[in-house]
């Protein structure tokens, strides 16, 4: 007889990115499997068990408690065994002819193994029934109407004749039937009735009859439901200017939320994005003169739900097109006025004409030119943006050495002014989900802390630097090329850990916080280069 396995126990503390405290924690533990027949014997019942893992390996050398309860609930007796190398177990118990007791074993798990009890009723007079239950498919797929189930019961007193109940893991009736008299049974089943996309089991069970015991038995399934993407393009765009791509995910059951959809232009990754609550999505696809004369655009949802198997949209074809080329003639002919009106200005005006640097990238906090003469002020004020230049509602703190403090929110346009007296302050610039920013004031100024501008990182944005600067290190290829998971898959474990930490912090609804780039900041430090060696 086959006893009930339980489900897998997924602990997942994973709020991508978003936990406040330690490294994300995934604890996975395999389901356990105990059969328990009993034999008869000239003084008793010899108890037989098999303890074995979701794919039916046997677990050796596991401790198994077995506890004999009589029918009246009293404890008769407690015993320990140990699974030999194939898992097997014999505890031989003695019995009167009329006596019937509980024997429940008991397996404690351990930390690949899920803990188990089984229980059974142990009677002489009462055959053991062996329940067997079979699907065309494991998985069993919610878009189509029904599916059948098979049944068959065995015995020493045959199968014939049982009333048999199908069961899901909830415990919920999905059918009842007698098996004929060759103790087989069909059921059908509503996918209606199933639940919901996901792991699951099927249970079947009876309670037998005065010659033959109760049976139970049990299934791992998984209920799936195809997911859907729509993806939508302009025909036509211009080289240098932006196609704005659009989008649904959703199965028959409605929209597909907080899914992350990568966005793959002939065969490359372009970019990821998350679906709305209503399942759409919007991105903006930057078209360069590489991309013409055409882009194949295609929508991916790559699925790590067991329901939801991955899918991917239609292609789509979008037409890229280039400004026509300017006559060589024309060309020659610019060039020579060009050169031409050099030369004048050259000799005739004798100008010195000095190539101007590219300028730096804006620094964090960029101060006003300060004004000669001006009369000095303690007022501190500016405006709070993030790297594009896009007002950021925050917060600014002052903190004097003599530990006052002044804390201001922005206003509507993310703009600050803050009264201060004379002396040296120490200003902090925050926003939710971005980096802090700290600077010295010494004030009164002449007007260069007036009107300041400070951008602020966000959190999303240094996980990804984070993320490429061990890519760089590792020496992998095509980061500009392919998604974070095809880009870590060849590395190793700890390259991988990483990528997935930081794709969750890069797409997940809600943003990272300080705590979790300092962890993902110390994971980075673990990814060596190729070279580096390993002192031991």
């Amino acid at each position: 007889m086959t006893e009930p396995p339980r489900l897998a126990a997924f602990v997942l503390s994973l709020a991508l990115a978003s936990v406040a405290h330690a490294q994300p924690l995934l604890r996975v533990r395999a389901e356990t499997r105990l059969e328990l027949a009993r034999e008869l014997t000239g003084t008793g019942v010899r108890l037989r068990g098999t303890l074995l893992d979701d794919l039916g390996q046997p677990l050796a050398s596991r401790d198994v408690a077995l506890e004999i309860t009589s029918d009246d609930g009293e404890v008769g007796s407690r015993t320990r065994v140990r699974t030999d190398r194939e898992g097997r177990f014999v505890v031989a118990l003695p019995l009167e002819e009329d006596q019937v007791v509980r024997a429940r074993a008991i397996f404690g798990g351990d930390d690949g193994h899920e803990r188990l009890e089984v229980e059974r009723v142990v009677d002489r007079r009462r055959a053991d029934v062996r329940l067997r239950l079979a699907l065309d498919d494991d998985e069993l797929s919610l878009d189509v109407p029904t599916h059948r189930v098979r049944v068959r019961a065995e015995s020493s007193a045959g199968g014939a004749g049982l009333e048999v109940e199908l069961l899901d893991e909830l415990g919920r009736s999905l059918g009842v039937g007698t098996t004929d008299a060759e103790g087989r049974l069909e059921l059908e089943v509503r996918s209606d009735a199933l639940g919901g996309p996901g792991a699951g089991r099927l249970a079947l069970r009876t309670d037998g009859d005065t010659t033959r015991a109760p049976g139970r038995t049990e299934i791992p399934v998984v209920r799936t439901r195809a997911s859907t993407i729509e993806l939508t393009a302009p025909a036509r765009v211009a080289v240098g200017a932006s196609a704005r791509l659009g989008g649904r995910l959703h199965d028959v059951g409605g929209a597909l939320p907080e899914r992350a959809i990568g966005i793959f232009a002939n065969g490359t990754h372009r970019g990821s994005v998350l679906t709305r609550a209503d399942g759409t999505f919007e991105w903006t696809l930057d078209v360069t003169r590489e991309d013409a004369p055409s882009l194949e655009l295609v929508a991916r949802y790559e699925s790590d739900e067991p329901g939801h198997p991955s899918s991917a949209s239609p292609p789509t074809t979008l037409r890229v097109d280039v400004p026509a080329a300017t006559s060589a003639w024309a060309l020659v002919a610019l060039v020579l006025c060009a050169v031409a009106i050099w030369l004048a200005r050259s000799l005739w005006r004798r100008e010195v004409v000095v190539a101007r640097p590219v300028r730096p990238p804006a620094r964090p906090v960029e101060l006003a030119k300060p004004r000669r003469g001006a009369e000095r002020s303690t007022v501190l004020s500016g405006r709070l943006e993030d790297r594009e230049a896009r007002a950021l509602r925050g917060r600014v703190t002052a903190r004097g050495v003599d530990g006052n403090e002044r804390t201001i929110e922005t206003d509507a346009d993310a703009r600050f002014t803050l009264p201060l007296a004379a002396g040296t302050w120490e200003v902090r610039f925050e926003a939710v989900g971005h980096a802090i920013e700290r600077v010295t004031v010494t004030l009164p100024h002449r007007g260069d802390w007036t009107g300041v501008t400070v951008r602020l990182e966000s959190w999303r944005h240094r996980a990804w630097t984070i993320l490429r600067g061990a890519v760089e290190r590792a020496g992998l290829p095509g980061w500009d090329r392919a998604t974070i998971r095809e880009v870590v898959a060849p590395a190793d474990a700890t390259m991988r850990s990483l990528g997935g930490a930081v794709e969750r912090a890069v797409y997940d609804r809600a943003a990272p916080d300080a705590d979790a780039i300092a962890e993902l900041e110390a994971r980075a430090k673990e990814v060596r280069s190729p070279g580096a060696r390993t002192n031991r």
